[in-house]
């Protein structure tokens, strides 16, 4: 009988570790923001950072430092749209 009680709480938890395993929906998938189409995408709000080369959108991974700016100003200062979260161009 002792066997048992000892299974049964093993396999209890196991249980358990494996759902601290299992991350909750949604949090390997980061929801972008989509640009809106009918705004001008020259005055676009993006963010650019204090020392990357990119702007961003407000959701972006890689959005370190909030700087706002537009997409029409960062292309005059030299900046490049961001290949992870598709800025407009």
């Amino acid at each position: 009988m002792y066997d048992l009680w000892m299974l049964k709480k093993l396999f209890l938890l196991t249980l358990v570790c494996a759902s601290l395993l299992v991350p909750a929906p949604g949090v390997w998938a980061q929801a972008q923001p989509v640009a809106q189409p009918t705004q001008d995408s020259q005055s676009a709000t993006v963010y650019i950072t204090r020392t990357g080369k990119k702007y961003h959108l407000a959701g972006c991974r890689y959005l370190k430092s909030k700087i706002k700016t537009t997409v029409k100003e960062a292309h005059a200062n030299g900046y490049a749209a961001c290949k992870v979260c598709h800025p407009p161009q």
